[in-house]
Formats: structure tokens, sequence, C-alpha cells
């Protein structure tokens, strides 16, 4: 469920980008947050965004509304900074992410690629030449270098969450419709051990200790891997080392 923090950021994302009488809407709304002390937007639009010749009336432009709405966030951040501990920061950061990320990559509040959950937002990926928009919506991310022989890149699904948590879950696919799941998860406050059974084998891989779990029903074998606050899940019907060397060319 989205805080109240999360709406009021959300309605401000929304006129910005809205045919909305949007400087009057977003002093009005700064006053209301207490966040009214920003410098001056005519200041900052001079600053930041060079006239072009024959742009006309650019202040009543759509693509003048998202760039003040840019250079407002810029100036709203300095003061939020203060009162770092707050869900309005939080929640405010996190969507000032996801704006940035669009305005950088092209996607549109309706794109189902780019669209919002329950908890957050989830960026799904089905060409693999797209994986670097990946890289740019989670730094985290590491990136297969290594897929067994007959898997070929099906989709790459990344979540996360205001709460600096995230999940990232790359499928790939053979001729056969089999799967190999590599999935990267850093959720605060998950412990890894009561959701491991049956191990047969417990070993480290330098600083990551791993987790072997052979298939029972199916042929489909699993490692779990944990290192610092990361866990890794790495399925598929395959050998432990090539599991293991799939995890060891995470880049």
């Amino acid at each position: 469920m989205e805080t109240e923090a999360l709406k009021k950021f959300n309605a401000l994302m929304k006129e910005a980008i809205e045919n909305t009488d949007y400087d009057s809407d977003l002093d009005r709304q700064l006053r209301e947050a207490g966040l009214d002390k920003a410098p001056e937007f005519e200041f900052l639009r001079d600053d930041y965004i060079p006239e072009k010749k024959g742009f006309g009336r650019i202040r009543n432009s759509r693509m003048l509304k998202i760039a003040g709405f840019v250079a407002a966030v810029i100036a709203v951040s300095s003061v939020m900074t203060i009162a770092s501990h707050s869900d309005f920061v939080s929640a405010s950061r996190f969507e000032m992410g996801n704006f940035f990320f669009s305005v950088r990559n092209g996607f549109f509040t309706s794109d189902t690629q780019f669209d919002k959950t329950e908890s957050g937002r989830k960026l799904l990926i089905e060409n693999e030449e797209q994986i670097s928009i990946g890289k740019d919506y989670l730094g985290a991310l590491r990136i297969p270098g290594y897929i067994p022989e007959g898997y070929s890149f099906s989709s790459l699904l990344i979540t996360k969450n205001s709460r600096n948590e995230n999940t990232a879950q790359f499928v790939y696919e053979n001729a056969l419709a089999e799967i190999l799941i590599i999935k990267q998860e850093n959720i605060i406050d998950s412990n890894l051990l009561p959701h491991v059974i049956d191990i047969e084998d417990d070993f480290y891989i330098g600083d990551a200790r791993v987790f072997y779990m052979p298939g029972v029903i199916t042929d489909y074998n699993t490692i779990f891997v944990h290192i610092g606050s990361e866990t890794f899940y790495i399925s598929a019907p395959l050998v432990l080392d090539e599991l293991v060397n799939v995890f060891k060319m995470l880049e």
C-alpha cells in the first residue's frame, strides 16, 4: 500500500507531466508540505535550461513543465536532507529516482514495461540488448557473463521499493522448454537459512557461502549463495559445477 508521503509526491509528479496549471499548484503543495523555502524557480530555470532560437512560448510547453519539475526537485531535495529520517524523504527520493530514470530512458507513466506495483516499481525487459537499461535502474545488478550452451535470454524482471529493497530475476530457456533462473535479492530482515531445506552440500566461494539443493521431484538443482546483504538463487536442470560457474561469472 502507498504511504501518504508517497501519494503526495506521486501527485506532484503527475501534475508535472500533465497539462495543468503546474506553477501555482506546485507552490501551493510545497507550502502544505512545509517545503516552500526553495530558491526561485525562475533562477533555476535560467541556470539549467538554455533557451533555443524559435522555441516560442517555452514556459507553457509540456517539456518545460517537466524540466521545471526537475529543477524544483533539485531545490526541494536539499531541504529534505535535513529531515532524512522521515517517510516523506524516503518516498520522495525513491520517486525522484524513478522519474529521472523514466526521463533518461524515454518511459511514460502508462508504459507497462516500467510500472507501479503494490509496494514500489517493476521493470520488465524482454530484449537482451536492453539489459543495460536494467543496470541503469539497479546499479548493483549482477549481469551473467556465462550461460550454458543451448540457453537463450527470455526476460529480466527488476523490482524496487522505497526501503531500498530490490530483486532481479533473469530467465533463460532452451529448445526443450527447460529454464535457467538467476535471481538476485536484497531484502531487509531476510533470513536465508529457514527457507533452505534438503541441503546436500554447504561450502564457500571466497566470502560467499553456498548451499546446494539437488532436485528431488524434478531434475532442477539449485544453489543459494549468501554474500553480505545479498542472496542469489540459481536453479536449472544442470549439474552443480555448471551452477557454480554461472555464479562465478556474474559481473
